[in-house]
């Protein structure tokens, strides 16, 4: 399981296109952090620190330090301006993924001036030290039309890791108008695809139906045997904030399951809060009862189909099936 964790708020940037909702500069105090590590299972999961900017944690590296011990695989998300923890974990289990936005007179535009520039530096150096690195882009519409020209860029230096790209999504700061539609994002991927670049790059289609549509029953059947299904809340993943409540999603920061300061990880994700998400069906919505493919993705993001229709048991209105 993946269980992130945003060790704080505070941000040194702030993206228009931002999945989080929260600006307040709360951040895990020592005493948390405690509760934190004897309250939550790391042998055999794969941590996330995450944040807002993780590096701005005031005991970040005791933190890397702990979690190193302790943790089978460990990534830091983050905006890759800060670099002075990579001596600590040269040659670590650790992995960092650096947020690019585009090429680098869109990123600096959204980013600040030169941090283009000083996150590729920064990749490099982490090649150098031997640490396991990754480029993570989200994209959207005021982005779209760069992502050739940031490739074009990032071949010149970047030459280890692996590149992912995201489609946007609509919480946080980010805005609806500039999301790109299913169509249009599963158009981006098959170009991308077909790029030659240094690195490999990874991108999947969303709601993909072309894809499965020639299989039968039962290889359906077997195909959703290791499906991600409702974006694995509470089965391949869950979120736990600076105030220690945990959360099936990032999407659904409404609706905590427990909290760290009460009880165990383990216990919280056998409660009956986290079982409403584990046994979610999109039960409101017929398309969804009624479609073949239903036992591939149970109704796709729990959290977008609450934002749209303000009640659960409705399928992701992104899917094409629904949004007709």
């Amino acid at each position: 399981m993946q269980i992130y964790i945003l060790l704080t708020n505070n941000c040194n940037l702030s993206c228009s296109h931002c999945i989080r909702d929260d600006k307040s500069d709360k951040t895990l105090s020592s005493t948390e952090l405690d509760i934190l590590f004897n309250n939550v299972n790391f042998e055999n999961n794969h941590i996330v620190l995450t944040g807002g900017e993780p590096s701005l944690h005031p005991d970040f590296i005791n933190i890397l330090e702990k979690a190193i011990k302790k943790a089978k695989k460990i990534t830091i998300c983050t905006n890759g301006i800060n670099n002075y923890y990579f001596e600590k974990i040269k040659n670590s289990n650790i992995h960092i993924q650096f947020s690019i936005d585009g090429n680098r007179e869109y990123h600096n535009k959204i980013r600040g001036l030169d941090s283009f520039d000083k996150i590729v530096d920064n990749i490099k150096l982490a090649a150098q030290y031997n640490i396991s690195h990754s480029v993570s882009t989200v994209v959207n519409k005021l982005n779209i039309n760069s992502i050739d020209k940031m490739l074009e860029e990032l071949s010149k230096s970047v030459k280890s890791g692996y590149i992912r790209f995201n489609t946007q999504m609509n919480f946080g700061s980010s805005s609806n108008k500039d999301i790109l539609s299913i169509e249009s994002w599963n158009n981006f991927v098959s170009s991308v695809q077909n790029i030659e670049f240094p690195i490999t790059i990874r991108a999947n289609k969303l709601f993909d139906f072309e894809a499965v549509e020639s299989l039968s029953c039962e290889e359906l059947d077997n195909l959703s045997k290791n499906a991600v299904k409702n974006c694995g809340n509470c089965t391949g993943k869950v979120y736990i904030y600076p105030d220690l409540n945990v959360y099936s999603c990032t999407c659904l920061d409404s609706f905590p399951i427990g909290n760290l300061m009460k009880d165990t990880l383990d216990n919280i994700l056998v409660s009956e809060d986290s079982k409403k998400f584990i046994n979610y069906l999109p039960k409101l919505e017929q398309t969804c009862i009624d479609c073949k493919y239903l036992k591939l993705c149970n109704g796709g993001c729990i959290g977008t189909a609450f934002k749209k229709y303000k009640e659960f048991g409705h399928g992701d209105p992104r899917c094409p099936k629904i949004n007709k």
